[in-house]
C-alpha cells in the first residue's frame, strides 16, 4: 500500500474507526492501522474496529467482535454480500484478525 493511504473515488464515503479514533479511509495508513490495533491489544482494551461504507447502493457498517452489539440490520443486498464475504475471508469477524488482515480488506474493497 502507498504510504499516503488508500485512494479511490468510492473512498470518499468509507470511514474506519479503531477504538475512539475515526478516520476517512483516505487518511488511513498501514502504520496507523498496526499501531492502533496493537495499542488496544497491549492495553487489554477491546479491539473494536468499524468500517462504514456508504457508496451508491452500498450502505453498511461492519464491526469486529469486540465492538458493542448494535441493533440487527437488514439482509445484505448486491455488492454488500461480496463485501461481507471479504470481511469474513480476512478473519475480521473473529478476534484473531491482524492489522494486515484489515489492510488487505480495505485494499480488496477498493477493487469492487
Amino acid at each position: 500500500m502507498a504510504s499516503g493511504g488508500f485512494s479511490c473515488i468510492l473512498e470518499t464515503m468509507i470511514r474506519i474507526t479503531i477504538g475512539n479514533d475515526d478516520r476517512d479511509v483516505r487518511d488511513v495508513t498501514f502504520p496507523w492501522l498496526r499501531s492502533a490495533v496493537e495499542q488496544l491489544r497491549q492495553s487489554g482494551s477491546p479491539v473494536c474496529v468499524k468500517v462504514s461504507i456508504a457508496v451508491g447502493e452500498i450502505d453498511m457498517i461492519l464491526a469486529t467482535r469486540d465492538c458493542p452489539a448494535g441493533e440487527g440490520g437488514r439482509p445484505f443486498r448486491g455488492d454488500e454480500r461480496k463485501i461481507f464475504e471479504l470481511w469474513k475471508a480476512r478473519k475480521l469477524d473473529t478476534d484473531q484478525f491482524t492489522a494486515r488482515d484489515l489492510e488487505e480488506f480495505l485494499t480488496a474493497i477498493r477493487k469492487l
